[in-house]
């Protein structure tokens, strides 16, 4: 057989045979829960409707889906943000289509220190990838029509398919409200 070379370490001598094994398996583990949470995530984000009766609101999202969001919004920011925005488009195209203008996007919008991690976990995540609002300060109004923005400001968003997708709804519905056409026939 071959003599393999030992590394010392606190362990004692081990072979390196045993300690590449090791790095494998935990390069295995943790490679293996990115694909799946980057497909959680999107298939989240991309099935999302908003409701059709009033002014939508993104509430009662599971524990799951925000964890899958709080993983990726550290392993994958970019794309976090990408979906995360696509979310709120569909919620700020939902607020023209229903009510021809932006509402805020706060569960609770009182909250003294901005964005309530609890009740809006998905917001919170959002504002902590596009720093729209300082954390912790006291946020007068916090409307879905700052996510158009962010969008226009950072156009790298717009190679994202379903987010151009949603600004051209956004657009026309805003065109509509402009020229001062009627609501949903």
């Amino acid at each position: 057989m071959f003599d393999y070379p030992y590394i010392r370490s606190c362990y004692g001598l081990l072979p390196v045979r045993t300690l590449l094994s090791a790095m494998l398996l935990i390069v295995c583990l943790v490679g293996k829960s990115q694909p799946d949470d980057l497909q959680i995530a999107r298939n989240f984000a991309e099935g999302f409707e908003p409701c059709k009766d009033g002014v939508a609101r993104l509430s009662n999202v599971s524990a799951s889906v925000v964890s899958t969001f709080s993983r990726l919004m550290h392993s994958d920011p970019v794309v976090c943000d990408e979906l995360l925005t696509l979310i709120f488009l569909k919620i700020h195209r939902s607020h023209l289509d229903c009510c021809n203008q932006s509402y805020e996007l706060r569960v609770v919008p009182s909250s003294p220190t901005g964005i309530d991690q609890a009740s809006d976990p998905l917001l919170y995540q959002f504002n902590c990838l596009s720093s729209l609002f300082k954390d912790g300060k006291p946020i007068e109004f916090f409307p879905s029509s700052m996510v158009t923005s962010w969008v226009k400001k950072n156009l790298h968003l717009k190679k994202f398919e379903p987010i151009r997708v949603e600004m051209l709804r956004i657009d026309r519905l805003n065109k509509r409200i402009s020229e001062g056409q009627p609501w949903k026939e």
